[in-house]
């Protein structure tokens, strides 16, 4: 489905973004020694930390199909496809009451995004690789917490009016998977951010139209249906 954004994009340019590219461009290294010896016994050792992805986490594979179905650009050339790639931004989350960088995304070991843009429509995809399944699972839980006591921001759209941002969060729910859905009081606007736990590794989504709190469960039923078929083909490549 190609949702229709006129109105929202320019509101979202006008919130304060928590990308979660913007924690985590580097990978952020556990503290270890390296000790390296030389073949004399009297030499001592290299205890400079070793802060490449591979090191000792692992990383994602530089082909992961994050673009799977993002074929749009393609076949028009009036859109845009960014990445695969760790240099490209991940999926910008909403900001939840400014959550802190800590709880999300957390310490993240590797990263890769890719989004897709064009004419009223944009969408992102992130894959965040933890040092281990509980970092993992912690900053999965974080990020449900920081909805859950954050469900409405009032953001100033002008000197003369202020627009609600109304956070909750949606069906499917469960122990592996996080979905959020944005709306706004009394305009179009909608967005929906999903979350899928994979073992260590995070695969998460983002999605946005002209919608209400009435189209929302439809907006992340399309949503959660993509991002499954995308776990599905990388699930074995991922660490």
């Amino acid at each position: 489905m190609i949702p229709r954004r006129p109105r929202l994009l320019l509101l979202l340019a006008l919130l304060p973004l928590t990308a979660c590219s913007g924690t985590s461009e580097a990978p952020v290294a556990l503290d270890r020694a390296a000790a390296s010896y030389a073949a004399t016994p009297d030499a001592t050792p290299d205890t400079t930390p070793d802060t490449t992805p591979d090191a000792t986490h692992g990383r994602l594979p530089d082909d992961l199909a994050l673009d799977l179905g993002l074929d749009h650009a393609a076949r028009w050339s009036d859109f845009r496809l960014e990445g695969p790639g760790r240099d490209v931004e991940g999926v910008p989350m909403v900001d939840f009451c400014d959550p802190d960088p800590t709880t999300w995304p957390g310490a993240v070991w590797d990263r890769m995004a890719v989004r897709e843009s064009g004419p009223e429509y944009e969408q992102s995809r992130e894959a965040l690789l933890y040092p281990d399944v509980d970092s993992a699972r912690e900053a999965l839980e974080g990020l449900r917490a920081i909805v859950t006591a954050c469900p409405e921001v009032a953001v100033r759209a002008g000197r003369e009016s202020n627009e609600d941002r109304l956070h909750l969060l949606l069906r499917p729910a469960g122990e592996d998977v996080v979905t959020i859905g944005v709306h706004w009081r009394g305009v179009l606007g909608s967005g929906v951010y999903e979350v899928q736990q994979v073992g260590r590794t995070l695969i998460a989504a983002r999605d946005l139209a002209e919608g209400s709190r009435d189209t929302l469960d439809e907006q992340a039923a399309n949503l959660t249906a993509s991002l499954d078929e995308l776990v599905a083909v990388i699930r074995d490549e991922l660490p």
